[in-house]
């Protein structure tokens, strides 16, 4: 049964449920890696890709019509993080993000990033290339048990020389959610920039980018904004714009060519550069409205629902090891992370396969800990949980 709102809404879950698919085919405990697309965010994609078709992407009634949507549709996301269209700036993912970002900052040997122990891959490789690149400094911080404790930890490794800290807003590894408010505040104390990984915390909470104060955030919209692939966004706040280059343009002047296409300082103008789709962000726009005509709240209280059932019907078998903090102990997300001891990596291959061969049940290799991710959302159910479990304790029965 789908849990009762806990914030009146326009939407029920149920009716949002009904425009997946996908729970037709399967139980799909993936939405941390890819979610299904919504029919909403389907028929608007669908919709502007063959009205580009019939009439022509550069035909200029087209634009006329297009632009503005494309405009709102970036406003839809600014009102969601609470937050101005002229610090948003999109791009194709997370990784692409971050990696603007890092770009478009100045570097020199002798640098210093800190980092969290609670990294996505994909930043710890891109770290680990500027540092052979520019002879910087990488120091990862362990997480810790507490956020007391990392904070702690952070905090020491802050010197004159550290340029930026970066962390995730929410842990891809164990769904922990990182003190990112507290970091921001601290940093700013000492005038360092902070970068935020909110991949897997939009959609799934609510993220209020003034409130937490930080510098530069980025996230995809594939996951729990359950937008289209292939957009994602950057928010850049407006005292950092000046000093972001990721591309080569020129200096301020007062060329005609500069005032219309550099001029305005934005992280659109700074970050977006050439053709780019009109039907992804009108698709996101259209995600953005479900989520909040759900409400952000009901969603969280949903999906925290779900995951602590998992947790309690796992811990009935011996062999789980949850990898996941405990919810007393710090905040966590829709992520459930365990290992199972004495299961190397072809086992654990083998379980995740076999769940969706016997079972139609989608669930996740999560590589960096040997181990498995659960990544259930507000479309999924306490009846879905319970199969779930049911076919698991029988996989471990065996």
């Amino acid at each position: 049964m789908i849990s009762e709102h806990i914030v009146e809404t326009r939407m029920t879950l149920q009716e949002f449920r009904n425009q997946m698919p996908i729970t037709e085919e399967c139980i799909y405990f993936q939405t941390g890696t890819a979610s299904p697309t919504p029919g909403e965010v389907l028929e608007a994609v669908d919709r502007i890709m063959r009205f580009q078709s019939r009439y022509g992407p550069a035909n200029p009634e087209m634009r006329e019509q297009l632009y503005p949507q494309v405009f709102e549709a970036k406003s839809k996301l600014a009102s969601l993080l609470n937050t101005s269209s002229e610090e948003l700036a999109w791009v194709t993912n997370t990784t692409q993000g971050m990696q603007l970002i890092v770009r478009g900052l100045s570097w020199k040997e002798g640098d210093e990033v800190i980092i969290s122990s609670a990294e996505h891959i994909s930043s710890r490789v891109m770290w680990k290339g500027l540092a052979q690149r520019y002879g910087m400094t990488v120091t990862v911080v362990p997480t810790g048990e507490t956020d007391e404790t990392f904070l702690e930890a952070l905090k020491k490794q802050m010197t004159a020389r550290t340029r930026l800290i970066s962390i995730s807003h929410v842990s891809t590894l164990d769904g922990r959610r990182l003190p990112v408010t507290a970091v921001s505040a601290l940093a700013r104390e000492q005038g360092i920039p902070t970068l935020i990984d909110g991949a897997q915390a939009i959609g799934q909470f609510p993220v209020d980018l003034r409130e937490i104060g930080c510098d530069f955030y980025t996230a995809s919209g594939h996951k729990w904004l359950f937008g289209p692939v292939g957009l994602g966004f950057v928010y850049v706040a407006r005292p950092q714009l000046p000093g972001i280059s990721p591309y080569i343009i020129p200096e301020p002047e007062d060329s005609a060519d500069y005032q219309r296409y550099v001029r305005p300082l934005s992280a659109g103008v700074r970050i977006e550069l050439g053709t780019s789709s009109s039907a992804l962000p009108i698709g996101l726009g259209t995600a953005v409205d479900l989520v909040s005509t759900i409400g952000l709240e009901t969603i969280e209280a949903h999906t925290s629902g779900l995951v602590e059932q998992l947790r309690t019907g796992l811990e009935a078998i011996d062999e789980v090891e949850f990898v996941t903090p405990e919810p007393q102990v710090v905040k966590g997300s829709g992520l459930l992370s365990f290992v199972l001891r004495e299961r190397d990596a072809d086992a654990i291959q083998h379980i995740v396969r076999t769940m969706l061969e016997r079972h139609r049940i989608v669930i996740k290799h999560q590589q960096e800990i040997c181990g498995i991710r659960l990544s259930p959302a507000c479309f999924n159910t306490d009846q879905e949980v319970a199969v779930f479990l049911r076919s698991f304790q029988e996989m471990m029965a065996a």
